[in-house]
């Protein structure tokens, strides 16, 4: 039996999501297989709204800009949309959108 989310993603799901994504390139494993990202990106997200759609996923849509490690300031908003399910006690990815 499948237990669906009572809520639609938060605005802090929505963040932590979209850091994961950014950094995910940067990260490396140490020697005792902990991940770690040095010089990573920092990643600010807005407008997060997040809709239900059949199946128990959500549809969610919001704004993220970025900022390089060695960059003064970030770089323009970009619209994002992306399509999660609640799933083994995490929202997850279920179609990356645009």
């Amino acid at each position: 039996m499948a237990l669906l989310a009572l809520t639609a993603p938060s605005a802090d799901d929505i963040q932590a999501l979209e850091v994961t994504r950014v950094i995910g390139p940067y990260v490396d494993q140490t020697r005792d297989g902990r991940l770690y990202a040095e010089f990573a990106p920092d990643v600010e997200t807005r407008g997060a709204m997040c809709e239900p759609v059949a199946g128990g996923s959500h549809d969610c849509r919001y704004e993220v800009r970025t900022k390089s490690f060695f960059d003064n300031a970030f770089g323009q908003w970009q619209p994002m949309s992306v399509r999660l399910r609640w799933k083994n006690g995490r929202w997850r990815v279920v179609d990356p959108g645009k």
